[in-house]
């Protein structure tokens, strides 16, 4: 199976997940507030599917020309209580947020937990209905592979990044952090488990809420 065809796989799974936690919620919850980095306050659903423990942002969101608020309610693995010891460099917003277009781009190596992690980000800036920051958003790879080529799935690193282009890499490296180099953000983990885990944290950082 080539990435392209795992990565949709993947996100019909995730809509799914959604789906359900909508259902669920009412019945099967917990609520809690976290105070975001500027002291305004975020509210919390916690939420299990089967083995599954979701936290649940509920977000509301105002387009340009647009006086309406839209509701977002945005499923995350983890709690931002849990990963307030990821270190994030402070520009990284603006690499990502003020772009026409982002990649996240990933070793072809990697597991389904890594794709699960890009997927966290997409959700997040990408254009779908339930997406927050209607940048077009496309997942890549850092070298072409046997089951993938550049036609189906673009190869993209962090020298593709420029003023119009952010590129969000996905890394395994020696710790879990959110770092910037250039134009590029590098979301770096220990193991491709813990991606989910600094995914979940660049999120955050990006909805102002840490």
């Amino acid at each position: 199976m080539n990435n392209a065809r795992r990565v949709g796989i993947i996100v019909i799974i995730f809509i799914l997940i959604a789906i359900l936690l909508v259902i669920l919620i009412p019945n099967f919850s917990n609520t809690y507030t976290y105070t975001g980095s500027s002291g305004e306050k975020f509210t919390f659903t916690k939420a299990r599917v089967g083995d599954l423990t979701m936290h649940v942002l509920t977000t509301y969101t105002k387009y340009k020309n647009d006086n309406k608020n839209y509701q977002q309610v945005i499923p995350l693995r983890y709690g931002p209580k849990e990963l307030e010891n990821i270190k994030a460099d402070k520009n990284i917003n603006d690499k990502i947020l003020n772009k026409k277009y982002i990649y996240i781009t990933l070793n072809p190596n990697m597991t389904g937990d890594a794709l699960l992690a890009s997927i966290d980000i997409a959700k997040v800036t990408g254009t779908a209905d339930y997406s927050v920051f209607k940048i077009p958003t496309q997942g890549a790879l850092v070298h072409p592979t046997n089951n993938s080529n550049a036609s189906e799935t673009p190869i993209i690193t962090c020298n593709n990044a420029n003023k119009d282009i952010g590129v969000i890499r996905m890394y395994i490296g020696k710790e879990n952090r959110i770092a910037s180099l250039k134009e590029c953000v590098v979301v770096e983990a220990i193991n491709d488990k813990d991606l989910i885990k600094v995914a979940d944290r660049l999120v955050y950082n990006l909805l102002g809420v840490m």
